[in-house]
């Protein structure tokens, strides 16, 4: 009768086999194990690996009723007996195991390793003879000590920050670690950077680079393969970096760059080529879909392998952040990001139809979104929003792409889009201006190569999934929701493909034809809190009809109900009038703080700044952006609307302007002593008097030369005539707030703010 140690054994030594293990003498100079060793001290190992006659490893079996990780010290104490101290300065051999033919724990005895872990299978020969020649301490040690600076120098600030926090968790033995950065603030240069030191450092030997998109996925390889950091070799003259497949043909890489699902496929179908050693670290790169569950979702490959396992995502949630054992390390969000210029704002508009999130009512039957392509054409609806988009945006010249519900309403948005461009733009080739990227078409990634060009065709695309996620179309003007997509993960992913900054894109549009900002409004950049409730697949139906779709041609059986640019409030999306009326509210809330922003401000830019940054604290949307695109035309500056709302009235501002026309109408000035005029404008209203000559000693003058050089630009006319030509303007017109004669200051106690 077979013994639960013999079942434990028998099973312990068949994974031995699968993974490259022979049954050796130990006495022999070849790469195996051996059984029941017997030690220096009398005791006996049941398991010790050789590599080439040199002991490598300890194994301690247990049956399979006890923990294999209470009895990994047994292991330990036989690796002090075996060598001469080699590791950590007391063990002869580099690793340990504990199995009990189910589980298996492992212990890396080199310093400066992590703690004792489950894994799913033994070392190969080869993953331990790659092991043994990284050097984990030393590595951390080089990693302490080298900055950005050592490898990269053009990294920006906040990719330098999420790199030193990773730095900050290897010191601290952490395994999993999490970074979240908005879509479009460098994640992939970070990467790149990241792995260069790693490898420089020898604290890994192989990196495995893991996107969840194929573009993505060709995308990294070639970023990796090009990387030129300034201040380093390029990264190719150092390291080889490989796609899955030609990694596997060819058996050597630095990098290896896989897509999860290309990577789950292998390992499931291939699992003879894998090993859980074979990569030191694992570099997830948005992998947010599908991660939780290990069993069954693609968490089972990253989960398979042992290896230091780095996320890095836009849309973090709690389930992603329990996934990395609460090692949120760094967070760099959207509006951290729009702050410092690495991304653009968007700017929302709402072209409202009678289809929405919860799908349209048609001759008295009720057709769900997922319906929309599959079981009913709704063409009104398409010809509709086309026409709107190109009343609003310059599609001729920008990159528009439209998210439709599945591949079938693709193809019918994409005709309908053509039809109504064709007519109100005039298009020569309407297939090549409107054309559908999806997982259908034989040649969408040549589609999309051109879409990222703006030289080339086409100018709007069409897609469900395949331009959802992880794709960096960097042109990208215009977003157009036809979807219905439920999950708040997914749609902040979609709306990252606009984020993306170019020299010449100042904002992006989003157009809401169906209800998707509302929806969303309270996780709009935010996911860390929101509740699962929908996958991927559910956002998407493609499943064929069971009856031939209804195909609606009537005319006007949807109508525009509404079209306005939106403006984000707390409670959702409003028109402009709603949004300003907020603003107003805020500004008089904080009338003593703005009041005190404007008074001690030397220029209207700083006025603007601090009050920005007063009503940001109410609302992180009351930015100058969305503020200024809301007011009436003649307001310029978050100063001039504080003033007309807290004094309600501009006089000074509006009084030197006029002053200002007024002196140009009666002397010809050149184009530079306009601007010096300008600049009387600016410091009259900052200062609330007239323009004195010793004020030209201050700033902005004394920036473009003060007093003398003011003296020798206004030689013709004089500088005298000019003060007192526009003092004299400025002091007859009504409702100034401005007292002050002659070279000497003077004004009364009215604040302008």
């Amino acid at each position: 009768m077979t013994t639960p140690e013999q079942k434990a054994e028998s099973k312990i030594e068949s994974d031995l086999e699968e993974q490259g293990w022979e049954k050796i003498d130990s006495d022999s100079n070849r790469t195996g194990y051996d059984k029941y060793v017997q030690l220096s001290d009398g005791r006996e190992a049941d398991y010790v690996l050789y590599s080439i006659g040199k002991p490598v490893a300890v194994i301690e079996a247990k049956r399979q009723s006890k923990n294999p990780k209470n009895h990994l010290q047994q292991a330990r104490n036989y690796a002090q007996v075996i060598g001469g101290g080699s590791y950590s300065g007391v063990y002869g051999v580099p690793f340990v195991f504990s199995s009990n033919g189910e589980t298996m724990v492992v212990d890396d005895l080199s310093e400066g390793t992590q703690d004792a872990r489950e894994i799913r299978s033994f070392y190969t020969p080869s993953d331990i003879s790659r092991r043994l020649a990284l050097s984990i301490s030393s590595g951390l040690d080089w990693l302490s000590s080298h900055t950005h600076e050592d490898t990269d120098k053009e990294l920006w600030e906040n990719q330098f920050e999420a790199i030193s926090s990773i730095k900050d968790a290897l010191q601290s033995r952490k395994r999993r670690i999490l970074v979240s950065m908005a879509t479009g603030s460098g994640k992939t240069r970070l990467a790149m950077a990241l792995t260069y030191q790693l490898l420089e450092s020898g604290y890994a030997g192989r990196v495995l680079f893991v996107p969840d998109t194929e573009q993505l996925e060709r995308d990294a390889l070639q970023a990796f393969q090009s990387y030129d950091p300034l201040g380093s070799p390029r990264f190719s003259d150092q390291y080889i970096t490989r796609g899955f497949d030609e990694y596997r043909d060819k058996g050597d890489a630095d990098v290896v760059v896989s897509t999860i699902q290309k990577a789950h496929y292998e390992l499931k179908e291939n699992p003879e080529q894998c090993s859980v050693g074979e990569f030191d670290v694992v570099v997830a790169d948005e992998c947010h879909r599908g991660i939780y569950n290990s069993e069954e979702g693609y968490g089972k490959v990253l989960d398979y392998y042992d290896s230091i396992e780095i996320g890095l995502t836009a849309t973090p949630h709690q389930k992603t952040i329990q996934r990395y054992n609460n090692n949120h390390v760094y967070s760099y969000d959207y509006h951290e990001a729009l702050d410092d210029d690495k991304v653009v704002p968007f700017r929302p508009y709402v072209i409202q139809t009678e289809a929405t999130m919860d799908g349209i009512v048609y001759d008295g039957k009720h057709y769900s979104p997922s319906d929309f392509g599959t079981n009913v054409y709704i063409h009104d609806t398409h010809r509709k929003v086309a026409k709107e988009v190109a009343d609003i945006a310059d599609v001729e010249s920008e990159l528009t792409l439209v998210f439709a519900q599945n591949i079938d309403h693709a193809n019918i948005i994409a005709e309908d889009f053509r039809e109504v461009l064709s007519e109100e733009l005039d298009i020569d080739n309407p297939k090549e201006f409107v054309k559908t990227i999806t997982s259908e078409d034989r040649h969408s990634e040549a589609t999309l190569d051109n879409f990222d060009d703006k030289r080339r065709n086409p100018r709007v695309a069409v897609t469900v999934d395949m331009v959802s996620t992880g794709v960096d179309v960097r042109p990208l003007n215009n977003l157009v929701f036809l979807r219905a997509v439920k999950s708040s993960i997914l749609f902040n992913q979609m709306v990252g493909r606009g984020t993306r900054n170019t020299p010449k894109k100042e904002f992006f549009r989003l157009f809401d034809c169906i209800g998707v900002l509302n929806y969303h409004d309270d996780n709009m950049f935010s996911t860390e809190n929101i509740d699962i409730q929908y996958t991927d697949s559910e956002d998407t139906q493609d499943a064929k009809p069971t009856d031939p779709p209804k195909e609606i041609e009537d005319e006007d059986i949807d109508r525009v109900v509404k079209r306005h640019q939106a403006y984000p409030l707390k409670h959702g999306f409003v028109e402009e009038d709603e949004f300003v009326s907020e603003v107003s509210e805020a500004i008089e809330s904080n009338r003593e703080a703005v009041t005190r922003a404007v008074n001690s401000a030397e220029s209207i830019e700083e006025a603007d700044i601090e009050i920005e940054k007063i009503l940001s604290k109410e609302w992180k949307y009351f930015s100058r952006e969305y503020i200024l695109d809301a007011v009436p035309s003649h307001i310029e500056s978050l100063f001039e609307l504080a003033s007309e709302i807290i004094l309600g009235h501009n006089s000074i501002r509006q009084n030197s302007e006029r002053a200002k026309e007024a002196v140009n109408e009666e002397y010809e000035l050149s184009e530079e002593q306009q601007e010096w005029v300008q600049m009387f404008v600016e410091r009259a209203v900052i200062e609330k008097e007239t323009i004195s000559k010793p004020q030209l000693l201050e700033k902005p003058f004394s920036d473009y030369g003060g007093y003398d050089y003011a003296i020798e630009l206004f030689q013709e006319p004089d500088l005298n005539a000019i003060i007192a030509a526009f003092n004299d303007r400025l002091l007859s017109m009504p409702e100034t707030a401005t007292t002050n004669t002659g070279d000497s200051h003077s004004t009364n106690e009215t604040n302008y703010v």
